[in-house]
């Protein structure tokens, strides 16, 4: 899905469908931090019943990614980007992981 998801949007530099969650943002005159927090553990993804990534109160919650785009980036001819300044590792696919 995530593949798809990304190719069929261009425009979104981040996804990962794997994990319910939320953004923070956090701005200011310099920059525009998004931090991608993600309510599940790693170790569900790879168990057998269809709820295991189901968010319950006693879920963890990780930074899943962290992005920033600095001031300028909208202006023509900036060579500013979006840089990533975080990514937690996520298990390559199996047959086991689903993919939501």
């Amino acid at each position: 899905m995530k593949a798809s998801v990304q190719r069929d949007n261009p425009h979104i530099p981040y996804f990962n469908g794997l994990f319910r969650g939320y953004c923070l943002c956090d701005v200011d005159a310099n920059r525009f931090r998004t931090t991608y927090r993600a309510v599940g553990a790693l170790t569900n993804l790879g168990r057998a019943d269809p709820l295991a990534l189901v968010p319950r109160n006693t879920s963890p919650v990780a930074t899943d990614a962290v992005y920033d785009i600095e001031a300028g980036f909208n202006q023509s001819g900036s060579s500013k980007r979006i840089v990533q300044r975080f990514a937690r590792a996520l298990p390559a696919p199996s047959d086991k992981t689903r993919n939501t």
